[in-house]
């Protein structure tokens, strides 16, 4: 039997807890939905929602931050029924 590993130890950098607020919809669906993140690094964030879009749906973020608002190109790499997790693409 493996042990286990929890997902804050497989990461390869720091995520800093904040709630920033976050427009995101699926890359070609009008459809937005605002909510917050919960925490955030360099490489992606985890955002509270009502329903998650499937497991790998590639997501447009625009992200307010105290210098303004970034638009993020991601892709969801998990998610519950309350949360998701997004892995932000460097190529988007």
């Amino acid at each position: 039997m493996q042990p286990s590993v929890s997902l804050a130890s497989r990461r390869h950098r720091v995520r800093l807890p904040v709630a920033l607020p976050v427009d995101w919809h699926l890359m070609g669906s009008a459809v937005h939905h605002r909510t917050s993140t919960e925490d955030f690094s360099s490489s992606g964030t985890s955002v509270t929602v009502l329903g998650s879009p499937p497991v790998g749906s590639p997501v447009v973020c625009s992200i307010i931050t105290p210098v303004g608002w970034i638009k993020l190109m991601a892709r969801v790499v998990w998610a519950d029924s309350s949360r998701m997790g997004l892995a932000f693409d460097p190529t988007g």
